[in-house]
């Protein structure tokens, strides 16, 4: 099958980088890139975006009901140090009616089951309590189940720590933050993957660094230029690049990842930093001007 695969990947409100990239492709080559698509997967946040593709909503329609709706969502519980906190963040009530609303403002049925949605989509989430194996793992939400649109958002959102968790499921991001691989398994075949970043941070370790476990846990010295808690950094990192290298290497010229390198670190849930993290993309858009043409022209190829 040479299906036309679009791919979002998780990042909370850094989503936002994902759509300002689709909207400028779609103005830029003229194409609705995501009406001929045949296959759309998205991760956490990448999942609303991708669900919101598949009903027919355009860019710009998703990013005013996004910024707006991330307004609702990240607001977090009066009184709660979220770092000393044994309970979520952020309510999933407030997710859910946000989700709700968006959609049914659109005319969609936000309840709508999968396999009865026009678009054809791949939502991974992460299973706290499978009844066969016994053990946490990634379930792979398609348009063959039968579970509401809504309710496969609210699993893959469910990150932990920013929100309990939802039907024993919580953040597909946890295994496939990037979908791109695991779509283009589902898809038996592509003539191309076009897959959507939400920005990337910088971290690297000093070479011959002496670490024992506390600092890699926990690393309070701050010498090197790695996160405050390097391991899990590390670990969430280096499996967020893997689908795309292995895409790569199978699709070669038939595939394209949309990425950049941040300035600063931005947080799944800084709200302020939207407009800011737009702004930055479009000028990324702007620097690589002749870099962006060549990704113009192969998407006018492949969607074309």
């Amino acid at each position: 099958m040479n299906k036309k695969i679009l791919s979002f990947d998780g990042g909370g409100i850094r989503g936002v980088i994902s759509l300002t990239f689709l909207k400028n492709l779609e103005k830029d080559t003229t194409i609705s890139i995501s009406q001929k698509a045949d296959l759309i997967a998205g991760t956490s946040t990448g999942s609303i975006i991708a669900a919101a593709l598949g009903v027919g909503m355009t860019p710009d329609e998703i990013l005013d009901f996004y910024t707006s709706m991330n307004q609702k969502i990240f607001k977090a519980k009066e009184g709660i140090d979220h770092f000393l906190s044994l309970k979520a963040k952020y309510s999933s009530q407030n997710l859910y009616q946000a989700l709700e609303q968006a959609f049914s403002s659109k005319g969609f049925d936000p309840q709508t089951p999968l396999n009865k949605l026009p678009k054809q989509l791949v939502i991974p989430t992460t299973s706290l309590d499978d009844k066969e194996l016994k053990r946490w793992r990634t379930q792979i939400l398609t348009s063959d189940s039968e579970i509401s649109l809504i309710d496969a958002m609210m699993e893959s959102t469910a990150a932990p720590t920013f929100f309990p968790s939802y039907n024993d499921h919580v953040d597909g991001g946890m295994a496939a933050n990037d979908p791109s691989l695991v779509a283009y398994s589902i898809a038996d075949g592509a003539k191309a993957l076009l897959s959507f970043g939400t920005g990337y941070t910088a971290y690297n370790i000093s070479k011959g660094e002496d670490w024992g476990t506390l600092s890699w846990i926990l690393d309070l010295s701050q010498k090197s230029q790695a996160s405050k808690t390097p391991l899990l950094t590390m670990l969430f990192d280096v499996q967020d690049q893997l689908p795309g290298q292995l895409c790569a290497l199978l699709l070669k010229k038939q595939y394209l990842r949309l990425n950049f390198q941040l300035s600063k670190s931005v947080s799944l849930s800084a709200v302020s930093e939207i407009s800011s993290l737009i702004q930055e993309t479009e000028n990324y858009i702007k620097k690589h001007s002749a870099e962006w043409k060549t990704y113009c022209k192969w998407v006018e190829s492949r969607f074309g």
